[in-house]
């Protein structure tokens, strides 16, 4: 990414000594098309960049839900965060003895939701 930032400082700079030599030299045709073809390679990089920078979050988060399944494959599950104490019932009968929720509880092992409505 660093390769289009300083490409796209490079058309700047590039661009702005040809504009002054043109403006110089009175040359309005020449002019206006260095500064058309300037800011479409501007905008242009500036696109690129975006996209890129997008594709790098998403490569990112599909990373780490990768790594939670692996965890979740190889038993390493009870080690997540996430273990539901916000839906224990201290008044239900059953809600610690099934283990249902908290630590090595079956929300730890199958809660793959990363918000609170997923939860």
């Amino acid at each position: 990414m660093d390769g289009i930032n300083n490409l796209r400082l490079g058309i700047f700079v590039i661009g702005f000594i040809v504009l002054i030599e043109m403006y110089i030299l009175r040359k309005p045709f020449i002019f206006n098309f260095i500064v058309l073809i300037m800011i479409s390679l501007l905008f242009y990089l500036a696109y690129l960049q975006t996209n890129m920078k997008t594709k790098i979050m998403y490569s990112a988060a599909l990373a780490e839900v990768n790594q939670a399944s692996i965890k979740r494959l190889n038993g390493k599950w009870k080690d997540f965060e996430d273990v539901g104490k916000d839906f224990i019932d201290k008044n239900h009968n059953y809600s610690y003895d099934l283990d249902i929720f908290g630590k090595g509880s079956l929300f730890q092992l199958i809660n793959t939701a990363h918000t609170y409505t997923g939860r």
